[in-house]
């Protein structure tokens, strides 16, 4: 049968694409400015830690304001497949939004430096060695 925990891919690279591709539609959702919200880098890992399932892990780096990564947190909590994070860093930064040209100006926004890894599981159960 069909189960909504897993993501519907059969090998680690479908995997790697399925996630990134969710995490993707995820973020354009939000509508962001590339000033109020940009993905620095999104990059397919190894999983460190062997679970039950194949699990396929995506390392990614943005630069976001507050309520917005809010926003992708909790599209992301929500999701089917289920998608997990961890190691989830956050360091404030205050951007000053001065263009030399302009005739605004408009107060620093605060912004975060987000670092944090995604996974999924496959439907694959991992075997172990001593039982093939």
């Amino acid at each position: 049968g069909s189960n909504d925990e897993f993501l519907k891919a059969e090998t680690k690279n479908l995997g790697n694409a399925e996630l990134t591709s969710l995490f993707k539609n995820i973020f354009n959702e939000q509508g962001a400015e590339t000033a109020e919200c940009q993905i620095v880098s999104q990059q397919p890992t190894q999983d460190r830690d062997l679970d039950q399932f194949e699990k396929v892990v995506l390392r990614v780096r943005m630069r976001c304001q507050y309520e917005i990564f809010a926003n992708i947190l909790s599209r992301l909590e929500e999701n089917a497949p289920t998608l997990f994070i961890n190691d989830l860093r956050l360091e404030s930064r205050n951007v000053s939004r001065y263009r030399r040209n302009s005739k605004s100006k408009a107060p620093a926004v605060e912004t975060l430096e987000v670092r944090f890894e995604l996974y999924a599981y496959l439907k694959n159960p991992i075997e172990n060695a001593d039982e093939k």
